[in-house]
């Protein structure tokens, strides 16, 4: 399994980002009129249940970049916490793993930019199968993103790179996303 596998997900992207779009526009709707709604008589029908995860998800696997910087701005306006997940803080981690993948597809591609991304435009070589984050420990606004890719030189007994980029919040933060 390759990372072009997910490229065929795309309509499952782009629907669960409307659903997504959806919840957050009801929920912004009900602040605004000053409604309060008690979802703990239903916590399973409590809306935005799941949403910070799914939007992450589809970030950084769906490759159009329409979609993917669609759920980055929700991300990162919706100030919402579910357990451990703050959106804006994942909204960044987000943002700087689509950054670093899109200016790697443009680099393999030969063009310095391309508006839009497509799913077709991002060459395996360029797409990350796993990233984790890792905080510094003296200085919570610095981290850095531990990326795995697919080598590109077949002839390498591993099949897997390692690829290290460092993340600095309040940068990532000023930066205007598309």
């Amino acid at each position: 399994m390759t990372e072009t596998d997910c490229d065929r997900h795309y309509e499952v992207f782009k629907h669960f980002l409307g659903i997504a779009r959806a919840q957050v526009q009801e929920r912004h709707n009900s602040s605004a009129l000053g409604q309060k709604r008690d979802y703990a008589l239903r916590p399973g029908a409590r809306p935005l249940r799941g949403v910070i995860v799914l939007l992450v998800l589809i970030a950084t696997k769906c490759r159009d970049s329409t979609i993917r910087w669609d759920a980055i701005s929700i991300l990162r306006t919706l100030e919402f916490q579910e357990g451990v997940f703050r959106s804006y803080a994942l909204g960044l981690y987000a943002q700087r793993v689509v950054e670093i993948e899109e200016q790697r597809a443009r680099q393999i591609m030969g063009t310095t930019y391309k508006d839009t991304l497509t799913c077709e435009d991002v060459p395996e070589e360029a797409r990350f199968f796993n990233v984790t984050l890792e905080v510094n420990d003296y200085d919570y606004d610095v981290g850095t993103l531990i990326c795995a890719v697919m080598a590109q030189d077949i002839d390498t007994d591993a099949s897997i790179k390692i690829e290290e980029h460092e993340i600095v919040f309040s940068e990532v933060a000023e930066r205007i996303w598309s």
